[in-house]
């Protein structure tokens, strides 16, 4: 059974997570403004916590955005240094994949991306399956639509967004950290893993 760190810090809800397997065994929410000072000592409070070195990890898991510039580079970097140091894989994923609906079918997850336009990734849940495109699109609030208003749309920016896409069929954004740890082991044991010099980040501008 693989054991696994997942550094997320895009957004309002940063967290790190160990996980063993499909399950998250315990997550630490990080208040976004002292990421950086807390994301560290929580790392090692969370693995001293359950008698773990950091070469008993099979690899870390690492949200690569779309994010903000400082709060993204916060969790990537230390992803990186704890990958380099003990010679551990990265497993990256879309930040926007860290939500699910609780309803099945198709669906989009936005993030505002302010002068960028509006990121956009594309998932489907199908029971306790949940799958995604491989990379986010950029849509204009002005020039684009969406494929299908029948689509459930999910985001952590819902209020702002919700007055530029009124007409959408809106989710709650919901954390569903074992989804995410299936989705990532599934994902290492397949093979789709980086070195600690090909994680690349998208930031929001």
């Amino acid at each position: 059974m693989n054991t696994f760190l997942i550094l997320e810090t895009s957004g309002n809800d940063s967290f790190l997570a160990l996980c063993k397997g499909d399950e998250c065994v315990e997550s630490v929410m990080l208040p976004q403004k002292e990421q950086s000072k807390l994301i560290l000592p929580a790392t090692r409070k969370l693995l001293n916590t359950h008698k773990l070195k950091l070469s008993a990890l099979q690899f870390i898991a690492v949200g690569t955005g779309p994010g903000s510039f400082t709060g993204t580079r916060v969790g990537v970097m230390l992803a990186k240094t704890l990958s380099f140091a003990s010679q551990i894989p990265l497993v990256t994923f879309c930040s926007l994949s860290r939500f699910t609906p609780s309803t099945d079918g198709r669906f989009l997850t936005l993030v505002d991306g302010k002068s960028a336009g509006i990121f956009c990734l594309k998932g489907e849940k199908n029971g306790p399956i949940v799958t995604f495109e491989k990379h986010p699109f950029i849509l204009s609030p002005i020039n684009g639509s969406f494929e299908s208003k029948k689509d459930f749309v999910l985001s952590p920016d819902q209020e702002k967004l919700a007055t530029s896409l009124p007409k959408q069929h809106w989710a709650p954004a919901s954390l569903n950290l074992n989804s995410l740890a299936k989705r990532l082991n599934e994902q290492f044991e397949s093979g789709r893993k980086s070195s600690h010099t090909e994680a690349k980040v998208t930031y929001l501008h």
